[in-house]
């Protein structure tokens, strides 16, 4: 409105829009993909709707001119025929607006086209205090001819999402599933559209929704192929641009029966088998997000019949000690997400599933520490301090479990407590000795001094006497094991730790020896 009430008529820089041009559909339009100014475009294309449904009553000739020079193309067919067409989501609505007007049998819908339509034709039509109306063909002249942008094209070679993320550093993030979606339908038949979008592409954005931009790059890995997150898309476009129309249709099926695996990888409690889903919640709580494109090539045999629901269940165990074991070792996870990339390709013939996966990661220059380091390192990790707390709690409920007692623990009542506390008291510091700080300084955190309970508050710094009279009442094994000890010093810490390390052992079993 700025620029309409000026004295001067001035033109109005709008900014840059970014484009790529794609194949000539049969009419010989060649059609351009908006990769950054898609909102700019569509909201000036909804403003010249209304002012042409406003005008029409009063000067057809100008409403005929709007529809046909910046609305519609009448040389074109289907959806080629919009000058601007948004992403599906919006279509119906969309095409409903620039067709005829009429948003009537949306009623009731939600839509950010038809609010800002709907806002254009309140603002075009209202008055001002004096009474007076919009001057509607000096509008339709500052709009059509008083608005300035620079385009940018892009080439075959450009990185679309870096160009994007350059030019677009506050506005909304263009994801590479956006433009992964956009690549798949400016391939195919329009009159595929339709079809396609609703039976195809929108259940998958549906059943995965934040996470669709990471399903296409763990699948993309899932074939041995490392690559970026800035880089899906281009990575993507490489291996599509040889797909004719059919094969590219059939390989978005393909994705979207994909997506059901990751579905389950994402959210275990979806997974129908039992064993399958308690593994994978585990994965998950450990933070093994960077299995996931190995876990796809094994949903694939799974869903082939080539390995049963036991075998996928010892997987997830072989992997979980994998990792787990690496994790006391203290051994760096920053090539965890290439190795386990490859691993699909890279197993010993002549074996079933899951011992070739065992073998596989038992390869020295892969680091699955032996049980010696392993245990080891439980006796000198100082578990309390290291990770991530759902890890800690990972360990000390798998050693709850491995005791067999016949009474159900909620584990999610229980906290990890210090049998010996952080905080040394007069009492404490009598009971350990002279060497009080030090063995405190070098112990409080070791697995030998840890348990779960409900009793934090209550048991705090409080002598071993008490606690011990606390703990004999808990349903946890661990703890009625440690309430028949008589005193807790530095022996004691030491021969729970080896104890629980020998369970460690055979919980999370460890490498084939080569």
């Amino acid at each position: 409105m700025e620029v309409y009430e000026a004295e001067v008529e001035e033109r109005h820089f709008l900014g840059s829009i970014v484009t790529k041009s794609q194949d000539a559909t049969p009419e010989g339009v060649s059609p351009f993909l908006v990769i950054d100014g898609q909102q700019r475009l569509t909201t000036l294309t909804l403003l010249l709707a209304a002012l042409r449904d406003v005008v029409r009553p009063l000067e057809p000739q100008l409403a005929d001119k709007i529809h046909r020079l910046y609305l519609t193309n009448e040389f074109a067919s289907d959806l080629h025929a919009y000058k601007v067409l948004p992403t599906q989501a919006d279509r119906a609505i969309y095409r409903a607006i620039v067709d005829d007007g009429h948003v009537k049998t949306f009623n009731g819908s939600k839509s950010r086209a038809k609010e800002a339509y709907e806002y254009f034709l309140r603002r075009i039509s209202e008055t001002d205090p004096n009474g007076q109306t919009l001057d509607l063909q000096k509008l339709e002249r500052i709009v059509s001819a008083g608005l300035e942008l620079v385009s940018i094209t892009l080439d075959d070679s450009d990185n679309e999402y870096r160009i994007f993320e350059s030019l677009n550093a506050t506005g909304m993030p263009l994801t590479q599933a956006d433009l992964i979606r956009n690549y798949f339908f400016m391939h195919m038949p329009v009159q595929r559209h339709e079809e396609t979008y609703n039976d195809v592409w929108l259940p998958m954005q549906n059943l995965l929704g934040g996470a669709l931009e990471n399903f296409f790059r763990h699948e993309l890995m899932s074939g041995g192929q490392f690559v970026r997150e800035a880089d899906v898309y281009v990575a993507w476009k490489k291996r599509l641009d040889a797909l004719g129309t059919e094969d590219l249709i059939e390989r978005l099926r393909y994705f979207a029966h994909s997506a059901r695996f990751y579905k389950r990888l994402l959210t275990p409690s979806e997974e129908p088998d039992d064993r399958i889903s308690r593994g994978l919640a585990r994965l998950n709580r450990w933070g093994g997000q960077t299995v996931y494109p190995f876990l796809l090539n094994v949903y694939r045999r799974y869903d082939l019949n080539e390995v049963d629901a036991e075998q996928v269940a010892d997987i997830l165990r072989i992997i979980e000690s994998f990792l787990i074991r690496r994790f006391m070792v203290r051994i760096p996870t920053h090539q965890l997400n290439r190795l386990f990339m490859r691993l699909a390709y890279q197993l010993p013939e002549g074996h079933d599933f899951p011992d070739a996966v065992r073998i596989a990661l038992s390869d020295p220059g892969r680091r699955w520490p032996r049980d010696e380091d392993f245990h080891e390192a439980l006796l000198r990790f100082p578990l309390y301090t290291e990770g991530r707390y759902e890890q800690r709690r990972i360990i000390l409920e798998s050693l709850e479990k491995h005791y067999g007692s016949k009474e159900s623990v909620d584990f999610s009542s229980l906290n990890i407590e210090h049998v010996m506390p952080q905080t040394l008291n007069a009492e404490w510091r009598e009971v350990l000795g002279e060497d009080a700080e030090e063995i405190h300084a070098k112990m409080v955190h070791l697995l030998g001094n840890l348990t779960l309970t409900g009793y934090n508050p209550e048991l705090s710094n409080k002598p071993f006497s008490i606690k011990r009279e606390m703990l004999a009442q808990s349903n946890v094994e661990m703890n009625k094991e440690l309430a028949l000890q008589s005193e807790w010093t530095a022996e004691e810490i030491s021969e729970r730790g080896r104890r629980l390390a020998e369970r460690a052992l055979e919980i999370w079993q460890g490498p084939t020896v080569l």
